[in-house]
């Protein structure tokens, strides 16, 4: 499986995605902000799945999936927002995400996108 990076700054929504992935048997960080993702990305080369809040203080979700994207292009980045109206699909694909979740959470939902690009990732690592 994938390595995932979580960046949630809600405490409480964090724990929850950390009982998630650890259900699902993922291998996986947890950022609390933008720049602490950025830095946990320079250390683990192995990530490659970011499930990333959009509304956050400081840099928002859309800003950090681009500089992620110019990073690595191939990164699965997954946006994540209780916010759909002040977000638009439309930014997020421009921003570079490949799929959006909205919370509350439907975790059935969330289990099928996360195993479904996780499958895609050992596809295209095979290649």
């Amino acid at each position: 499986m994938c390595q995932v990076l979580i960046v949630e700054d809600e405490s409480s929504v964090s724990e929850i995605l950390d009982h998630f992935f650890e259900s699902l048997k993922f291998t996986y960080k947890i950022a609390s902000n933008a720049i602490e993702a950025l830095l946990i990305l320079d250390k683990h080369q192995a990530v490659r799945l970011c499930l990333i809040d959009l509304h956050m203080p400081g840099m928002d979700g859309l800003t950090l999936c681009r500089k992620i994207k110019a990073r690595d292009p191939m990164m699965i980045c997954i946006a994540s927002t209780g916010f759909p109206t002040l977000f638009s699909l439309v930014e997020c694909r421009q921003a570079g995400f490949d799929d959006v979740v909205f919370k509350p959470f439907d975790f059935e939902t969330l289990k099928r996108v996360v195993l479904e690009y996780d499958a895609k990732l050992q596809r295209w690592a095979k290649s």
